[in-house]
């Protein structure tokens, strides 16, 4: 507690909540793929697999 200015918090808060919004859009990316190749094959794709 205290080793960190504001400024130094502030900014690895801002990374953190950067990456963390990356992550989301990678997720949401590949459930829309997912989706897709479900529709063009016909053929649902199990998650397990």
């Amino acid at each position: 507690i205290g080793k960190l200015s504001y400024n130094q918090w502030s900014d690895i808060r801002r990374e953190l909540l950067s990456a963390q919004n990356q992550l989301l859009d990678a997720y949401q990316s590949l459930h829309l793929q997912h989706i897709e190749i479900q529709r063009l094959t016909g053929v649902p794709v199990s998650d397990s697999e």
